[in-house]
């Protein structure tokens, strides 16, 4: 009887990792909706590259070139099609947490910190800052029988940004 309750919670268990990045370094000529630069194409392309052996199930992005840019070559690596929401509610509504599951978040200054606080944990920053983009938001969702954790590592990734 023991080993067989072991096995309900074991089977019960599932671990999700979320990655959330703000978009890559953009144009700031074109201001309605602008495209990468040639530091953010770099960037994404460093992001393809750290998550090239994470196996990401799940993307979702903001409907802006440069949100979408960012992802797109870790969307063409891995063959996962992009999902696009609009607000953070929205979002939460649509993200599903599976066992072995990782999914790639994009953002904007002002709400990958609010995404993080979404999926339960408490960010150390307060704020990023305008000329930051090489955040790396990483949340290990563990979800058990009766409740979930959640635990967040903050990084960074491919050029460290300076500072204006």
């Amino acid at each position: 009887m023991l080993f067989l309750l072991h096995g309900m919670w074991l089977s019960s268990c599932s671990e999700t990792s979320v990655y959330i990045v703000r978009h890559a370094e953009k144009d700031t000529i074109n201001a309605t909706n602008p495209p990468l630069t040639p530091a953010g194409m770099q960037r994404a392309q460093d992001l393809a590259a750290v998550l090239n052996n994470d196996h990401i199930t799940k993307i979702y992005s903001t409907n802006f070139v440069r949100t979408l840019a960012t992802v797109q070559p870790t969307a063409d690596q891995q063959g996962v099609s992009v999902t696009l929401y609009n607000t953070i509610p929205e979002l939460e509504k649509t993200i599903s947490f599976g066992n072995k599951k990782n999914i790639l978040i994009a953002g904007h200054s002002n709400t990958i910190l609010e995404i993080a606080e979404m999926l339960g944990t408490d960010p150390v920053r307060q704020q990023i800052e305008d000329t930051d983009f090489d955040n790396l938001l990483i949340v290990k969702k563990t979800r058990f029988l009766f409740w979930d954790k959640s635990v967040l590592k903050e990084t960074t990734y491919g050029s460290p940004t300076l500072p204006e």
